[in-house]
């Protein structure tokens, strides 16, 4: 079966772990608003180029890079230039093989990897072997990938420890510029090279998501949010919301 590229098509799997593979168009400024889900996704870029946000500024994923994207993580969409996808939603049903485990296992957060193309016309074969076949040497491959693309990947970390242990609390820029043994110009510098954004913004950006995160999975008041994320009070927490999510929390 040779499968039509310049259109979108997607196919369900039941076979375990694999729930089902894809292949979509998207046009240029096509996104998708935040968003998670329970299963481990993969999205292989075929050409073109797809920005993703978990929450720490836009990051772009190349042709012939793979997004990883473990279950339970907030995560956006877009794409400015357009681009071509392969992906493959995999099930919460573990194998036998130990596959869905292994992916989960090493990685365990959101991360971009190169990859040779994905050998497409096996894995949208009308013969069911053939077509697992493809698919488990695709992922064996994606499993031999121990190291992300992203050399900065082990800065941005440590910037995100360290302000993710202080959203219950106003930031400090100076403290944390010391904690990353630099000075205070020299953290802002790589903050915004590796963010987009100052520290101080970040660790805003960061604390409201976290906010939004208890508006919607908790039965808390604004008020107890607010005062529980470090807020002088419902008003502060109101207009730091609403600049980061352009709405009010009330909404």
């Amino acid at each position: 079966m040779a499968p039509v590229f310049d259109q979108s098509s997607q196919q369900r799997i039941d076979h375990v772990p694999y729930h089902a593979i894809n292949h979509l168009a998207w046009p240029a400024g096509h996104s998708m608003d935040w968003h998670q889900h329970n299963y481990f996704q993969i999205i292989h870029v075929l050409s073109g180029e797809l920005e993703v946000d978990w929450g720490n500024g836009w990051t772009v994923v190349k042709a012939n890079h793979c997004h990883i994207l473990p279950p339970g993580h907030e995560h956006r969409l877009r794409s400015i230039k357009g681009h071509r996808q392969f992906g493959v939603n995999f099930t919460n049903t573990n194998d036998e093989r130990g596959l869905n485990n292994a992916l989960i296992e090493q990685f365990s957060e959101p991360c971009i990897v190169a990859n040779p193309n994905p050998p497409l016309n096996d894995v949208f074969h009308e013969h069911a072997r053939v077509q697992l076949a493809a698919l488990d040497l695709y992922h064996a491959r994606l499993l031999q990938q121990h190291q992300t693309t992203d050399p900065e990947a082990a800065e941005r970390q440590r910037i995100l420890e360290i302000i993710d242990a202080h959203l219950q609390t106003a930031s400090d820029v100076h403290a944390w510029s010391e904690q990353l043994h630099c000075s205070r110009a020299t953290a802002q510098r790589r903050c915004k090279e590796l963010f987009n954004c100052g520290l101080a913004q970040l660790h805003e950006k960061r604390r409201l998501h976290a906010c939004a995160h208890d508006l919607i999975s908790s039965t808390k008041s604004i008020e107890q949010i607010a005062y529980h994320w470090g807020f002088a009070d419902s008003t502060s927490f109101g207009r730091a919301f609403k600049r980061v999510f352009q709405e009010s929390p009330r909404n």
